[in-house]
């Protein structure tokens, strides 16, 4: 378990604010501008703001004049970790939209411009944590960057000549108060948040979905199945579904069983433009995650397998955007895929023998809420929605409080993990009936109560997870604790500590843990809630580099 205890906020927020501004002014010299100096007063706002987003759960712009403004938003359900050089490189990223042939706003790219903008001599920044697991960072900028008619003198390209402080004028008497992000195209938020409609115009919502259709057809023709037909009731389905979420401001499946259903969200401050093929791209991306060998239900597949299910032959799809700017996308298809069973007979691997690597980065422009139907939360509570669908979900009647494989369960999580210690230097754990008891206990409150967080016990150590499948509640003790063990690649060995994303796999591994215990409970619903406490405990200050070593010695 990670503990709050273990770090320093205060500390841990100055770290992240210098390295920011070192990741700024490494991208301004690339432009040749001026370096930025962080401003107390900047960052106290911007934090204030960041605090006020993570409280709220709403990501939108202050309405603060006077300062330049960029907000980012990041979910990862296995880490709450996002750097200072993160969010920077994030916003840069828009420079390949940037077109420095035709200065001014550009869509898309306004957190690159604000980045590097000559003019702007100061920074601020802040970071906060949402309930449900999103960091929220704010930075502000002062002169603001983003200002009518003053591109051309603020934004150059890479290779540019150096350019002193005060060396070139202002042209403060042509500059407008107003930057230019606030008169962009009208379906896209103001600073403010002010209203978006959620109904997309309806020759774009025709466009949209003809490229959508074409990405699906261009896509399945490499997995060697028929192309989907493009279906009017479907199509009227999935909008109804996508603009009651936008209204809703919800990312959720809709309750129709007899069709497959893809959804997603995109989050851009910059801008509402997601494309069709952005949306299936994101969907088919998933490809890189399944086996072929093992044809079925695999967790972050889902959408992937519904494009390409040969049995289904009609499609519909849907965009609406929320009044604070999310873009909502739902897929519809009939017949569904994604059907238990019939997965070696719908999904084959494409032709060429293509296969994209994972990716362990973001994927959007500037932020994507990436959901995962298999996940490991370190600090409560993070909800995830689930983004797939299985058709024919599993039910039970009432939550299962001790499961029948409870034994094999705990018997195949205790082997795990010694195997796992052995690697690393640790001696066995022996299994404890009363941290198994304790254990379960927590399990079955969780899923009685629908609910996913730590016990708060301090006397343990405590890992927990949750898994689902909407195919079925299996799930082995070696498979918690691989999901545990994956954080390793978090960790850094030349700097021991405490690492955010990385206290299940350093827990799993902390040599002075004798005993462990594991439950394991499963919701009405059928997720599976797993909980596994350590004694002694484990993740103590300044004992790391003593209690974790690297594999192999």
């Amino acid at each position: 378990m990670d503990r709050a205890g273990c770090t320093n906020p205060e500390m841990d927020l100055k770290a992240f604010q210098k390295e920011a501004l070192s990741a700024h002014n490494k991208y301004r010299a690339k432009h040749g501008v001026p370096a930025l100096k962080l401003s107390d007063d900047l960052c106290a706002h911007a934090q204030k703001w960041a605090n006020h987003m993570a409280s709220t759960n709403l990501f939108q712009h202050s309405k603060a004049r006077g300062f330049g403004e960029n907000i980012a938003m990041n979910f990862n359900s296995m880490t709450t970790e996002f750097t200072g050089q993160q969010v920077t490189d994030q916003w840069y990223s828009e420079i390949k939209d940037y077109n420095f042939s035709n200065t001014g706003f550009q869509s898309g790219t306004g957190h690159f411009t604000q980045v590097v903008w000559k003019d702007s001599e100061e920074m601020g920044i802040g970071k906060a944590i949402g309930s449900k697991g999103q960091v929220f960072v704010v930075g502000n900028y002062r002169p603001a960057g983003n200002m009518m008619r003053c591109y051309q003198q603020n934004v150059f390209p890479p290779g540019s000549a150096t350019i002193a402080p005060g060396s070139a004028a202002r042209a403060t008497d042509e500059r407008p108060r107003e930057p230019d992000m606030r008169s962009a195209l009208p379906e896209r938020m103001d600073r403010g948040g002010g209203n978006i409609r959620s109904k997309v115009p309806q020759a774009d919502l025709k466009q949209f979905q003809k490229d959508s259709l074409d990405v699906h057809n261009e896509y399945r023709s490499k997995h060697r199945v028929d192309s989907l037909r493009l279906s009017d009731d479907l199509c009227k389905s999935a909008q109804d579904w996508a603009e009651h979420l936008a209204e809703a401001g919800r990312l959720e499946h809709s309750k129709r069983t007899d069709i497959g259903e893809n959804v997603a969200m995109h989050y851009s401050s910059a801008t509402t433009q997601y494309s069709g093929k952005e949306a299936c791209d994101q969907w088919y991306s998933e490809l890189s995650k399944y086996d072929f060998q093992k044809p079925g239900f695999a967790s972050g597949t889902g959408h992937f397998t519904q494009m390409v299910w040969k049995g289904s032959k009609d499609f519909g799809i849907g965009k609406a955007i929320s009044k604070d700017g999310k873009v909502l996308v739902v897929g519809q298809y009939r017949p569904p895929g994604n059907m238990v069973g019939r997965y070696e007979e719908n999904v084959f691997p494409r032709a060429d023998g293509y296969r994209p690597t994972p990716s362990t980065a973001q994927t959007s422009k500037v932020t994507r809420v990436v959901r995962s139907t298999q996940y490991v939360v370190e600090e409560p509570p993070k909800t995830v929605e689930h983004v797939t669908r299985q058709v024919g979900g599993v039910k039970l009647k009432d939550a299962d409080l001790s499961p029948s494989d409870l034994r094999t369960f705990q018997r195949d999580a205790l082997e795990a993990h010694n195997k796992y210690r052995a690697r690393h230097g640790a001696g066995g754990l022996s299994h404890s009936e009363d941290l198994a008891r304790r254990a379960q206990d927590w399990a079955g409150h969780l899923a009685e109560k629908d609910e996913f967080k730590n016990s708060g016990n301090s006397d343990v150590g405590e890992n927990i997870a949750m898994h689902y499948s909407s195919a079925s509640t299996a799930f082995s003790g070696g498979e918690a604790t691989d999901m545990f063990y994956r954080q390793v690649v978090k960790y850094d060995f030349k700097k021991p500590g405490f690492t955010s994303g990385a206290g299940h796999f350093t827990q799993l591994v902390w040599k002075a843990s004798r005993e462990m215990g594991i439950g394991k409970a499963i919701t009405k619903e059928g997720k599976v809630i797993v909980v596994a406490f350590y004694s002694p405990p484990g993740n103590v200050m300044g004992q790391f580099d003593t209690q974790v070593s690297q594999e192999g010695k």
